[in-house]
């Protein structure tokens, strides 16, 4: 039965581990096409809510962008609220206000009710400003609070090419320290600012600032999908002109050389693998690989792209257990089998190759 149970996980864990790149590579769908359609949803750690409201408490004196936790979807694009034309509106600003980009302030204690509307859609936060100090956490919040002024110190208004390395190693390193529950400030504040309370976050956002966090990852995010080498809704997309097979891996021969900027677009998308790896001359991403002749049976392929190269590399991985953890692991191809690289909707047009 338990090893059962390790069966379970490790496809559960393998759908997860490549459900980034199934979604980044996925064309566009029917509704997405259509001119004007949008959908917002919020994108925060703590899940608090009163009927359909989601709940943020703050200490009065303070001030944070709600546009910042608003995530907003619409044709082949995402972004947050606070970076696109939104309306926002309090109705009760002696209580807290909210300008119009955002940006809300926090008065006196009571409760107030944020309304966000964009492009026909709108959402509800009720604002519970609370009495200034009564966090506590005093230097918890203090040591928090200094490592989002490291990440948003000089923070831009656009990713490039010469800036976007940087920006996503402090957004990656700061995400690894806010994530170390060794700190006691990590373990009692969340990556977005929200207080701990026995490891669940709570609504009372302690470091307002780190609210900045949403706004580094949209601002990467814009720079990926325009310059991503895998995704088919990218203009820079790769082609694969040929595969060879060995049964260490296969060797994916492309149309041109892989830039920069799609290096570091792959990176951005993929970085919760390779946070611990980012460099700017690599990267790595995953892809299905399916053994046709072996009735479908399906691995997790990495994908290996180097700057200036026309060729990228693939190994094959499944999660294997071992002393009661699990890792991925790499998996040699069997000879005289042949592989099917993705499907048809993927950058890769489910390719098939021989291994010899």
């Amino acid at each position: 039965m338990r090893e059962n149970m390790k069966k379970r996980l490790a496809v559960f864990l393998s759908i997860l581990f490549i459900l980034p790149t199934i979604m980044s590579v996925l064309p566009m769908t029917s509704q997405e096409v259509q001119a004007g359609v949008t959908y917002m949803g919020w994108n925060m750690t703590s899940y608090n809510y009163s009927g359909s409201s989601r709940v943020i408490a703050v200490e009065a004196g303070q001030q944070f962008n709600i546009g910042d936790f608003v995530m907003v979807y619409g044709g082949s694009s995402s972004t947050i609220a606070s970076m696109v034309k939104t309306s926002y509106k309090s109705n009760k600003t002696s209580v807290a206000t909210v300008d119009s980009k955002g940006v809300v302030k926090a008065k006196k204690t009571g409760k107030a009710t944020i309304t966000i509307k964009y492009k026909g859609q709108k959402l509800s936060c009720i604002v519970n400003v609370e009495k200034a100090g009564s966090f506590g956490e005093k230097d918890i919040i203090a040591s928090a609070q200094n490592e989002v002024n490291a990440l948003v110190k000089n923070l831009p208004s656009k990713v490039t090419g010469k800036n976007g390395f940087s920006l996503l190693k402090k957004k990656a390193d700061y995400y690894k320290k806010m994530t170390d529950y060794t700190d006691d400030y990590a373990a009692k504040i969340s990556y977005d600012g929200f207080l701990k309370e026995n490891y669940s976050t709570t609504s009372k956002l302690a470091v307002p600032d780190a609210s900045k966090y949403y706004r580094i990852q949209a601002l990467l995010t814009t720079f990926a999908e325009k310059n991503s080498p895998t995704s088919t809704r990218s203009a820079k997309v790769l082609k694969v002109k040929s595969l060879s097979g060995k049964t260490s891996g296969i060797t994916m021969k492309l149309n041109k050389a892989v830039t920069s900027d799609q290096i570091l677009a792959s990176n951005i998308e993929n970085s919760y693998y390779n946070q611990d790896t980012l460099n700017q001359n690599t990267s790595k991403s995953y892809i299905t690989v399916y053994d046709k002749t072996a009735g479908n049976k399906w691995y997790s392929g990495m994908v290996t792209l180097k700057k200036g190269s026309r060729s990228a590399t693939l190994v094959l991985t499944k999660y294997k257990f071992s002393g009661g953890a699990g890792k991925y692991v790499k998996v040699k191809l069997k000879k005289g089998h042949t592989y099917q690289i993705g499907s048809s909707v993927y950058w890769t047009k489910g390719k098939k190759v021989k291994v010899k």
